[in-house]
C-alpha cells in the first residue's frame, strides 16, 4: 500500500500485459506459451522432490484453480498448493483436453496437520468458494468448475460428510450445498504457467476475480467470518506448544505470499532495517478501515471504486508506513483494472511480485 505525496492510494499492480476475461479464456490470451510450456508429470512420479513427513496431502475443487490455489495459499498451516486436474478418464490431461476427459480444476494442498486439520481445509474451500452451485463456479460454466472433495479413506469420507452437514444445517446459503464428495484419483499439475497464477500474472487475475463475483459473493455470505476457521475440528487441539513451522505464512502483511522454508532463516533485509512496525494500536489509529484491512489483513480496495484509480496529477507514489518511494506518475497507465497502474517501479530492490 502506497500514498501519493499528498493523498492516500490504496492498491496497484505493476503489469504490462492484458487483462484476462475468465479462468477459461486463458489459452486464447496465452497464445501460443502453450506450445513451449513443458507438462508437468503426474503425482506419482518417482523423480517427483520427496514430502517432509509432517505433511499431508489432500485434492479439492472449487472453480477456478487460479482462485483455489491462491485463497489455499493463504490458510495459515498450508505449506504449498499446486493447481491440477483430477478425477476424469483420461491419462496426462492438459488444459485443452481436460473438459473432454472428464477431468475437474483441481488444487493440490500440502499442510502441516499439526496446525490444520483435513476437516479445516474442507471449510476453508466452502468459505472460498461457490458450494451451492454444482455445475459451474461463478462466470465458469461447466461441470469442469464444480465444488468436489476428495477423500482418500472412509475417515476423511466421513469428515467430508461432516463438515459439509454442519455448515448445511447453519443456513448461510438459500439453498442446500452441492458439494461433490468424491474417491480421491490420480492428481496430474497444471502447466507450469497456471501455477502461483495469482502472483505471476498479477493484473489478469485481479481483474478475472474481480469480474467473477468471487469476492463479493463470500463477503456476502460470510463476512470477516471468511478469514478464519471455526468449526470444532478444523484446528488441531495440541497440548503442547509446537515449534514455529517457518514454511507457514504466519504474517497478515504477508498473507498473499509462499513463504520458501529454504529462506526464513534469513535475515531481514537490509533496505528495511530503518523501519519500525507501529503497534497494532497506533496502525488502527493513524489509518482507515480500508487502509488498515488493505496492509495488515492482505484485503483490496474495490475496483473503480477507489480515490485515485483515475488520479491523473503529477507526482511520485511512496510506501504509506515506511514512507519508500515506489512508484513515479510518469509511469502510470489506464490498464482499465480501476487500480492505479504502473509499467514500472522507481525501484525495484523494494518491490516483490
Amino acid at each position: 500500500m502506497y500514498k501519493f505525496i499528498q493523498a492516500i492510494a490504496i492498491l496497484c499492480s505493476v503489469a504490462t500485459a492484458c487483462c484476462a476475461i475468465g479462468c477459461q479464456q486463458e489459452s486464447v490470451i496465452t497464445g501460443n506459451i502453450q506450445d513451449a510450456v513443458q507438462v508437468s508429470h503426474a503425482d506419482d512420479n518417482v523423480n517427483a522432490d520427496p514430502v517432509p513427513a509432517d505433511t499431508a496431502t489432500a485434492i479439492l475443487a472449487g472453480g477456478c484453480f487460479w482462485c483455489v490455489e491462491s485463497d489455499f495459499a493463504k490458510l495459515p498451516g498450508v505449506r504449498d498448493v499446486v493447481s491440477g486436474y483430477s478425477g476424469g478418464t483420461t491419462a496426462n490431461p492438459n488444459y485443452e483436453n481436460y473438459a473432454n476427459g472428464r477431468h475437474v480444476e483441481v488444487v493440490k494442498v500440502n499442510y502441516n496437520p499439526q496446525k490444520v486439520t483435513y476437516a479445516g481445509l474442507i471449510e476453508w474451500l466452502i468459505k472460498h468458494s461457490d458450494p451451492t452451485d454444482a455445475k459451474g463456479s461463478f462466470g465458469d460454466r461447466g461441470p469442469q468448475y464444480r465444488p468436489v472433495v476428495y477423500y482418500e479413506n472412509e475417515s476423511e469420507k466421513a469428515v467430508a460428510e461432516s463438515v459439509i452437514a454442519t455448515i448445511d444445517a447453519m443456513d448461510i446459503y438459500n439453498k442446500k450445498l452441492a458439494v461433490q464428495v468424491a474417491r480421491r484419483e490420480k492428481f496430474w499439475p497444471a502447466e507450469d504457467y497456471h501455477q502461483n497464477y495469482a502472483k505471476n500474472s498479477l493484473v489478469k487475475y485481479d481483474y478475472y476475480r474481480y469480474q467473477s463475483g468471487r469476492d463479493a459473493f463470500i463477503k456476502k455470505h460470510w463476512g470477516d467470518r471468511a478469514k478464519k476457521l471455526e468449526l470444532t475440528g478444523s484446528i488441531p487441539d495440541v497440548k503442547e506448544k509446537a515449534a514455529p513451522d517457518k514454511a507457514l505464512t504466519s504474517d497478515p502483511k504477508d498473507a498473499s505470499e509462499k513463504i520458501d522454508a529454504t529462506n526464513s532463516d534469513e535475515s531481514p533485509d537490509p533496505l528495511w532495517q530503518d523501519f519500525s512496525q507501529p503497534s497494532d494500536a497506533q496502525l488502527r489509529r493513524q489509518l482507515s478501515e480500508i487502509q488498515y484491512e488493505v496492509t495488515q489483513e492482505a484485503g483490496k480496495e474495490t475496483a473503480f471504486q477507489n480515490e485515485f484509480w483515475d488520479n491523473n496529477k503529477a507526482g511520485i507514489y511512496v510506501d504509506l508506513l515506511s514512507g519508500k518511494t515506489l512508484y513515479s506518475s510518469t509511469d502510470k497507465y489506464k490498464s482499465g483494472t480501476g487500480w492505479p497502474t504502473f509499467v514500472r517501479p522507481l525501484d525495484s530492490k523494494f518491490i516483490s511480485l
